[in-house]
């Protein structure tokens, strides 16, 4: 290497010594991963299953964002709103029918058209409740996940600098290296696994962990079809 590549401090580190280092960084670094990913798993799935927004459906399966093979948490088939149905519904319909046929029609009017009628807003008045309740544990769930990928950077560079490598090429390729494997699989990893619908044999394994068993593998698709892709494999890719 370049002598300004060298880190002349660490010259005098023996190979034993480096290697001590990096098995311990090596074990260091898979149980804060597996904290890690476990929590941002846990934080999502409890997002989502407080989450009381819908999907709109407009009947047509070229357009529709999720086809029929959803579940929810519990492995039964969502509620589907279907926006022509709906804007035929009478608001005296909706609100005495209540729960997701309310949620259906507050959908289908929107945002404007709600908040500029007095009687629309006192109808959709729950709903607006859930929505931002929705949001704001979306939102809070976000920032979670964003503060853990933060000290998790931290943490690696300094995994990285204990190591004591010989260069700063060694030194950035370790950093690089673990920020691949943590951005992996906190990111794409656990949206993956969020979004899967376990057979029900392991769904019925994970009921063993307290508290948290009833959270696992009860995403809402159980094969990669093509609402899988709408939903999950834009958000990988993008």
């Amino acid at each position: 290497p370049q002598p300004t590549d060298i880190i002349w401090e660490n010259q005098d580190i023996g190979f034993f010594n480096r290697l001590f280092r990096q098995i311990f960084v090596f074990f260091v670094f898979f149980v804060i991963l597996s904290v890690s990913i476990a929590f941002i798993y846990l934080t999502t799935v409890a997002s989502k299953a407080t989450s009381k927004t819908q999907v709109s459906y407009l009947g047509v399966p070229a357009c529709d964002p999720v086809s029929e093979d959803q579940f929810d948490i519990n492995g039964n088939e969502p509620y589907q709103c279907m926006i022509q149905n709906a804007m035929n519904w009478t608001m005296d319909y909706a609100v005495g029918e209540g729960g997701d046929i309310l949620s259906c029609w507050c959908t289908a009017l929107g945002y404007q058209a709600i908040l500029s009628n007095g009687d629309y807003m006192n109808a959709c008045g729950p709903w607006f409740i859930e929505l931002g309740t929705t949001i704001g544990i979306a939102t809070g769930s976000s920032v979670i996940v964003t503060v853990i990928n933060l000290v998790l950077q931290m943490i690696i560079q300094w995994l990285a600098e204990f190591e004591r490598p010989l260069s700063h090429t060694a030194l950035n390729s370790s950093m690089i290296q673990k920020a691949f494997w943590a951005q992996t699989l906190n990111t794409g990893f656990v949206l993956f696994v969020v979004n899967y619908f376990a057979p029900k044999a392991l769904r019925e394994a994970v009921l063993a962990l307290p508290g948290v068993g009833f959270l696992l593998f009860r995403g809402p698709f159980a094969e990669l079809t093509r609402g899988w892709y709408a939903l999950v494999g834009v958000t990988l890719v993008t």
